[in-house]
């Protein structure tokens, strides 16, 4: 009896180192532009380091204008890298588009520690959900994060 629940145990104790190693950040920095489009689409460039030290540069349609630094917050910081990860975002395609004029157009750049690095322009945008949502979580980083005018 002893012996069983001694392996269950450790069995669940293996299980989460494993998962601790999978969630690991291995993100070197991150670049998002959003650009204009007809109509009052915020126009704005940010820079994440894999550490959370952040560069907004807010030009139009946003909340805030000029420059900007902080430091993303670590929860959110791990929510950016879940959701990098399960974009599976290097077996993504380069370019997405609509056949739409006067929509916004997002570029995202990845680089990992690994060397290894993406970048993507979408137009509409049109890529996969996955990509959609590391768009819209690094926009609400406008407004979530302590912004120290530069």
């Amino acid at each position: 009896m002893k012996a069983t629940v001694l392996y269950a145990s450790l069995y669940l104790l293996a299980g989460c180192a494993t998962n601790k190693v999978k969630n690991q950040n291995n993100i070197e920095k991150v670049e998002f532009s959003a650009g204009p489009c007809f109509g009052a689409c915020p126009i704005f460039e940010m820079k994440i380091g894999g550490d959370g030290s952040a560069e907004l540069d807010a030009k139009r349609f946003n909340d805030i204008t000029g420059q900007f630094k902080a430091v993303i917050k670590k929860p959110q910081m791990d929510s950016l890298v879940m959701l990098i990860d399960k974009a599976k975002i290097l077996s993504l395609s380069d370019k997405f588009s609509v056949k739409i004029t006067d929509m916004p157009s997002y570029n995202l750049s990845v680089r990992f520690k690994d060397g290894k690095f993406k970048t993507i322009a979408d137009y509409g945008p049109s890529g996969p959900q996955e990509l959609k949502d590391i768009y819209q979580f690094i926009t609400s980083l406008r407004k979530s994060q302590n912004w120290q005018k530069q």
